[in-house]
């Protein structure tokens, strides 16, 4: 996708739109961007644009945290 790639190559122009989202769970987001985020696999992964009730999405795995059970 054009703008997916338009923000890979120019992270630097649009860190000022960046939002850090605190780790989460299943269950605790919308699907979507559920969908986007446990789909990718390693460290810097970075998902296609979504949309979201909030516009569009573009999620990078930055850590992934040891499941756990409750």
């Amino acid at each position: 996708d054009e703008v997916r790639q338009s923000l890979i190559d120019n992270q630097d122009k649009f860190k000022k739109y960046w939002k850090s989202l605190d780790a989460f769970s299943h269950g605790s987001q919308e699907l979507e961007l559920e969908k986007a985020a446990f789909l990718l696999k390693k460290e810097g992964d970075i998902s296609p644009v979504i949309e979201t009730s909030k516009g569009k999405m573009i999620v990078q795995l930055v850590h992934r945290s040891p499941r756990t059970y409750k």
